[in-house]
């Protein structure tokens, strides 16, 4: 439920995008705090783009697996007391269970900042909302969310119970990764937001009600993309681009390969550049040719450069 709630408050805020959910659930975030979130809406999200206080109120707390109104306001007591004494190292004995040396995480705990106490009012405010909201949540809205996700929960876990996709991408791509699980949780209120949000390299949350062969293929996709996810650090490192074309090819890449291991010749998620049929033809010659991966993603970035969106 935990991820859930932190996505609802924040979709009832219309933070990021608007949507139908909106308007159903907006009697159940009170509007006092539907203020509070608008008034800070910047260090939630900016341009299109996370705020900086944006992971700290959606994918730390869903990565901890907090669940009970007891576990938030204990999370949000423990985020201001850090904020205000300028360090996070107490995060690793509250939750000794996590994995703190994860590098999308871990970092949290060496980051040292400056007290500031205008940042520690916007933390207790957006707390204070959060909290306000979960009793109506879980009472009005769970059981419904619970009861309208669960058919949807066991379609997934049948169909990669069957399907070895981690198996099938490290074949295709000789590369290893260190996760050997993937954890897909539902949610329920981002109708307007992400196809699927990266919680972890092992744990994703995808909108419930999305056509499932969309989701099982964009799925397969992520999942791809974080066997190659080490080879496009490193090409980031060393090779510049323009804009985001680098990171435009790796996804075109990723999209090309993912036909391959799914046995589809048209995938029913779309991706910037997925209908370019010059960089189709430039990664069908590079496969004919059997170019290594870093070639086809660097070659891709090429035309894409050359054909800026």
């Amino acid at each position: 439920m935990g991820a859930n709630f932190l996505w609802h408050v924040l979709a009832v805020a219309k933070l990021g995008y608007d949507s139908p959910y909106s308007s159903k659930y907006s009697h159940t975030v009170p509007s006092d705090a539907l203020a509070i979130l608008d008034g800070c809406s910047l260090a939630l999200i900016e341009n299109n783009e996370p705020g900086v206080l944006a992971d700290y109120y959606s994918v730390l707390p869903a990565w901890l697996g907090l669940r009970t109104q007891d576990e938030f306001q204990d999370y949000f007591d423990l985020l201001y007391r850090s904020f205000l004494r300028g360090s996070f190292k107490s995060f690793e004995s509250k939750y000794p269970t996590v994995d703190w040396s994860d590098e999308l995480y871990g970092s949290i705990l060496e980051g040292e900042i400056e007290p500031d106490s205008s940042v520690n009012s916007v933390v207790t405010a957006l707390s204070e909302a959060f909290m306000s909201s979960y009793t109506k949540y879980e009472k009005e809205v769970w059981p419904e969310a619970e009861k309208e996700m669960d058919s949807r929960c066991e379609m997934l876990k049948s169909y990669f119970s069957k399907f070895d996709c981690l198996g099938k991408w490290h074949d295709k791509t000789g590369n290893e990764t260190d996760i050997t699980s993937i954890d897909v949780g539902l949610c329920y209120s981002n109708i307007g937001g992400d196809t699927c949000v990266i919680i972890n390299y092992d744990k994703y949350l995808v909108y419930y009600d999305r056509p499932y062969d969309r989701t099982c293929q964009y799925l397969s996709h992520v999942i791809g993309a974080h066997t190659l996810r080490k080879l496009y650090d490193k090409l980031e490192q060393h090779h510049e681009s323009e804009g985001d074309a680098l990171k435009y090819a790796y996804d075109a890449v990723v999209m090309y390969h993912n036909r391959q291991v799914l046995d589809h010749d048209v995938l029913s998620y779309d991706l910037p550049y997925s209908d370019d049929g010059q960089l189709q033809a430039i990664l069908d010659k590079a496969h004919t040719n059997d170019l290594p991966i870093e070639r086809q993603i660097l070659d891709a970035a090429e035309h894409i450069e050359r054909n800026p969106l």
